[in-house]
Parts: C-alpha cells; sequence; structure tokens
C-alpha cells in the first residue's frame, strides 16, 4: 500500500489573483483559470489549487491563509481501497467528482488520498562539478539557466500543537516513516512510496521556536529545482518583479543536506526552492538532532537565534527510532478505539498508559545505581533522559550505556547543593529538549556518626542536598513547566530508613533518617498543594539494594537484612523499575501523595 508523493495542495487564500501572478512568477505553469480557482501543474503532473478563503476546507484547523490541505497520491486502486479501509475505521471521508478521498488526520491537518495514475516520472541532469585536483568538465561551460522550472512538491510544513498524534496517526494508517527529527522541534516524514528525505515536516506549535506561537498553522512548502543556480536565478528574477525578499537567503540544511531558498508568498507561510537534498530508502536510520544544529551548515543571512553557531549535537536513533514508531503506532490505534466507543480495544492496550514517548523524564543522581535504573527504564519506556550528577565522567559513561541501548540520553553535571544550580540546570536541560514532564529526584547523600557526636557539618551536608536541593529543584521545574501546563509527574526517591528508626546495631545515620523522613512528607505536602493543578507527586522508598551509598552497611550486615526480609533477598538492578514507571507514566495518573515502599518486605515485620 504505497503512498508515492504530493499529488496536489490546496491554498486558501485572500487575494487570488495575486497569488495566481506570484505563482506564474515564480516558475509554476498555469492549467486552468476561473473566478473561484486557479490550477497550476507541474511536471509531475501534481497540482497546486488556489482557492479563496471564504471557502474553508472542512475540518481544518489551520489559522489564516496557506495551505490548508494535502492530497496524497496512491499507486494503484487496489491499494488507494485498503488505506480507505484503514482510515474508515473511525473517521468519515468524503469522495469528491475527482476521485480525492477526503478526511482529516489526528492533528486537525485536512487531508485525502487519490489514486495517481497520471504520476510521470521527473527526469534531470546537473553540470559535472570541478574542484580542485578534481576535473570533470573540460573546454566546456555550465549550462546557462534562464528561468527557475519547479519540477515537484518535495514537502510541506506545518505547524500544530499535536505533532506527535499527527505523526503517530501517519505512520499507523499511511504507513509513513520517520526520516529524522529535532529534539522538542519536530518530525520529519516520509511517504513510504518516494525516496525523499522527507514529504511532510511536523512542527511543535509549542516548541518556543522563533516565530511559533502556538497557533496550528500552515509554514511553507518546498518546491524541487535541479541546482544552485536555479535556485539563485528563480530568486534573482523574484526580486526583479518586486516580491518581498528571502529574509535569510540561500542556505544549506544539516538535515537532508539540501540547499535552500525561503521567500514570503503573499498567500501564507513561505515557499522554498530546494535542491540537492539526502534520497532514503528503509534502509535509512533515522538521527537525533539538536534544533539549532539541525537548521542549517551555512545560511548567507544569519537569523538572530543562529548567530551564536550550533551546538554540535546529533547521533543516529537505530532502536530508539523504532520504539517511537511503534509506540506511535500503538497510540494511533488506542485512539481509533477510543473515537469508535470500542472498549475492548481500548482495554487491550493498556501498555499504552507505560508509555512515555516524547515526554522528557529528568533524572539526579542518574550517574549509577538506583538512579541509572530508574533512567534506563524511563528511557526503555520511550521517554527522552536527562542525566543529572555531579562527575561528567561517570555521567558520559552513563549516557553511552543508555544510548547504546537505543535510548536518547544527554547528561548534564551539577553541583545541586549549590543554591542557584537548580534553576540554572533547569535552564539548561530547557534549552536542550524544550519541555520536561518528569522529574525523579533520586540525589542523596548520608553520613555515619552516632548521634550523639553527629557533626554540624554532617548534618547540614545531608539536609541541604536531601531535602533542601531537592525542593530548590522541584520548585524550578514546577515554576518552568508544570504549573504552566498544569501537567507534570515528580518521583522523590525517598528510603524505608525515612519510615522508622534505626537499628542500634548498624552505623548510626541520624541525618539521613531525618531526611528521608522529610522527603516522605515534603510529597506529601507537595501532591496536596499541587493536586488540582494537574501534578503528581510520589515517592518510593527503596530498600537494601547494592550501591555505593549502602556498600558498607550491606558489608556489615547483608545476611541479617536479608534474614529480616520476606523475600529473602536485597533489590536488584530491575526491582526499582516498575515503581517509577507507574508513578512517571499516565499509568500512574490516579495516584500522588504516596510512598511506595520497594524493600522486599522489610518494613512489614
Amino acid at each position: 500500500m504505497t503512498v508515492i508523493g504530493i499529488e496536489r495542495v490546496q491554498y486558501r487564500v485572500d487575494d487570488l489573483d495575486l497569488c495566481a501572478r506570484y505563482f506564474e512568477d515564480y516558475g509554476l505553469r498555469l492549467s486552468e483559470r476561473r473566478d473561484d480557482e486557479v490550477r497550476f501543474e507541474l511536471p509531475d503532473n501534481s497540482q497546486v489549487v488556489l482557492r479563496r478563503s471564504s471557502d474553508p476546507v472542512p475540518g481544518s484547523i489551520l489559522v489564516g491563509q496557506g495551505i490548508h490541505e494535502v492530497v496524497w497520491g496512491v499507486d494503484t486502486e487496489a491499494h488507494l481501497g485498503k488505506l480507505i479501509e484503514r482510515i474508515a475505521r473511525d473517521r468519515d471521508l468524503r469522495l469528491d467528482d475527482e476521485g480525492v478521498y477526503h478526511f482529516v488526520a489526528d492533528g486537525g491537518i485536512a487531508m485525502g488520498l487519490r489514486h495517481w495514475h497520471e504520476k510521470r516520472a521527473v527526469v534531470t541532469s546537473t553540470d559535472p562539478v570541478n574542484s580542485p585536483g578534481n576535473i570533470n568538465r573540460m573546454n566546456a561551460h555550465r549550462r546557462w539557466v534562464v528561468r527557475a522550472r519547479p519540477r515537484y512538491m518535495s514537502h510541506v510544513v506545518f505547524i500544530i500543537p499535536q505533532y506527535e498524534e499527527c505523526f503517530a496517526f501517519l505512520a499507523d494508517r499511511l504507513d509513513f516513516r520517520l526520516a529524522d527529527r529535532q529534539r522538542g522541534l519536530g518530525f520529519y516524514v516520509r511517504a513510504p512510496g518516494t525516496m525523499d528525505h522527507h514529504n511532510l515536516f511536523l512542527l511543535n506549535a509549542n516548541s518556543g521556536f522563533p516565530g511559533i506561537d502556538g497557533t496550528a498553522k500552515f509554514h511553507h512548502i518546498n518546491f524541487a529545482v535541479t541546482d544552485l543556480d536555479e535556485i539563485m536565478v528563480g530568486k534573482n528574477h523574484m526580486e526583479r518583479k518586486g516580491w518581498a525578499r528571502s529574509i535569510w537567503g540561500v542556505g544549506r540544511h544539516r538535515i537532508a543536506s539540501a540547499l535552500f531558498c525561503y521567500m514570503p508568498f503573499p498567500g501564507g507561510g513561505e515557499v522554498e526552492y530546494g535542491a540537492d537534498s539526502d534520497a532514503l530508502n528503509d534502509d535509512w536510520v533515522p538521527r537525533d538532532f539538536d534544533r539549532h544544529f539541525g537548521f542549517a551548515q551555512w545560511v548567507h543571512d544569519i537569523p538572530e537565534f543562529w548567530i551564536a553557531g550550533p551546538t554540535w549535537d546529533v547521533f543516529q536513533s537505530g532502536g530508539r527510532a523504532r520504539q517511537i514508531c511503534a509506540s506511535t503506532r500503538r497510540r494511533a490505534r488506542c485512539a481509533s478505539a477510543r473515537r469508535s466507543g470500542d472498549d475492548r480495544a481500548v482495554s487491550t492496550g493498556a501498555h499504552r498508559l507505560f508509555d512515555l514517548s516524547g515526554r522528557v523524564a529528568v533524572v539526579t543522581g542518574a550517574s549509577r545505581g538506583l538512579g541509572l535504573q530508574i533512567a534506563e527504564a524511563l528511557g526503555e519506556f520511550g521517554a527522552r533522559v536527562a542525566l543529572v550528577s555531579r562527575k561528567s565522567g561517570d555521567l558520559d559513561a552513563a549516557a553511552a550505556r543508555l544510548v547504546g541501548s537505543g535510548i536518547e540520553a544527554r547528561f548534564f553535571a551539577t553541583d545541586l547543593a549549590q543554591p542557584e544550580a537548580g534553576a540554572a540546570l533547569v535552564k539548561r536541560i530547557s534549552d536542550a529538549f524544550g519541555r520536561i514532564d518528569v522529574l525523579v529526584n533520586n540525589a542523596g547523600a548520608t553520613w555515619g556518626a552516632p548521634a550523639e557526636d553527629y557533626p554540624d557539618a554532617g548534618w547540614e551536608k545531608v539536609f541541604d542536598l536531601n531535602v533542601g536541593a531537592l525542593f530548590r529543584l522541584t520548585q524550578a521545574v514546577a515554576r518552568a513547566h508544570f504549573l504552566p501546563r498544569s501537567k507534570g509527574a515528580i518521583v522523590n526517591i525517598a528510603s524505608i530508613e525515612g519510615l522508622m528508626g534505626h537499628h542500634w546495631s548498624r552505623p548510626g545515620s541520624v541525618a539521613y533518617n531525618a531526611s528521608k523522613g522529610a522527603v516522605v512528607n515534603l510529597t506529601r505536602a507537595l501532591a496536596a498543594e499541587w493536586g488540582p493543578r494537574g501534578i503528581r507527586v510520589n515517592a518510593i522508598a527503596p530498600g537494601y539494594f547494592p550501591s555505593k551509598m549502602a556498600s558498607a552497611v550491606i558489608d556489615a550486615h547483608g545476611d541479617d537484612l536479608i534474614e529480616q526480609t520476606p523475600l529473602g533477598k536485597l533489590g536488584s538492578e530491575n526491582d526499582l523499575k516498575g515503581a517509577a514507571l507507574l508513578f512517571a507514566s499516565d499509568a500512574g495518573g490516579h495516584i500522588t501523595g504516596q510512598i511506595l515502599a520497594v524493600d522486599g518486605g522489610f518494613t512489614i515485620i
């Protein structure tokens, strides 16, 4: 079942004549003109259709002028029928007299499907390129380009709040592929029957990127031309005709490697001359880019947001990309079942409640032990993970371990005991990921000494990190992300030492016990105060797990601890994962203010 490209786009514009004249100057061939509609045809037999804004596209949530519907071409009638069956499971379709089946995709973008039997193959050639010591053109000049003539529509870009849901729908119903992703900014998506890098870019309306304000709207369309010469000739021609100039001029994207030149269109958004883009097939491994790194290799007129240059931050997603695609397909199936009223179908997809795809989880004390275990669990279920600890060397190794498992992870070395560290950390993570959805407060310290000899320095160190730093970071994350969105999950790592007194035979740890008791009640207080504002706060109280912090106690008293534990063992490298996933995900959506002891039953006897 193969979608083979963009068969047509439907514009809604205020001034039909002005927009028609623009596209003629741009190099499109006029094929039909009526009072209420103008059509242009490209060499592959695709169409650009202009209609007045007073004739809205049914179901489109897009605001303002621009493209309000994309019609995808399908290779055969049989494949079209099968795709229509998938779409019709949970939404209405409307068939028009040109054979287009119209529907609205998740996320509010109007789309259509049509058997594109008229599609023509486009054949072009480029001049050989010379470089020092590499002669490919001898005694021959380059071709002289008179006008830019777009060959086909490569891709369309929309800004929508529900960009993840839209990608899930396209992957599930039309078999679209993930090409690349810019973190927090959007998905580059390829139709299965094309070799373009992408045919659709879904931009996150809430990304905070310059010019994006949360409104659902059209952004731009890319028209493919032959080479840089044709881009420049087209740009020069448009300027000679008096049209508005490109803000950035010509550049080359790092994502897709494509040459570009964007120009304002009087009918909304921009039009882009594009050339020399990467070609992909299903052997491609998607990459994950920092938003600024993926923007460009170079650009003639540098935008303000790129003036400092890019952060070199990219990796190939591999298994992570497969997780994204699988989880988005699951979301689409569950959403379909909800719309159709199939409660049985929804219940059989209960695993979706644990799905963290698209969410960002911050885990402190994550360079090893319990924190790394929790970070791994959240990443395995789709979260993008920010690892936080003091030592960058340990964090680097931890991040490498997760990335090697297909998890998107970055590390942020900081000393949370410093008063301003929490707010500064939140800014760094926000700049890198664009959002925070889950906070796991695991960083902690202990100090062993008898109560009568306990030093002030030990008391202050333990309390400042275990309680003070925890609260300051929680406060900073809530202010910046959770409270404005009325949503967030906080998981505090307490301890069974905060639920009971310390046994007299073991090294004294009065500050640790008291601080973890404070975490327990802080959890309940925050849950009560922030619950009405959509924020859940819970705590896990681990028992005895092999770790650097517990090593002295376990080395001296391990056998006794195991004997006193009903399950007869210490905690393992997987035993906190389930509890952390429950509290971090929608599976724990009706749980807040709770303290869950994960201790093998140690505290029940």
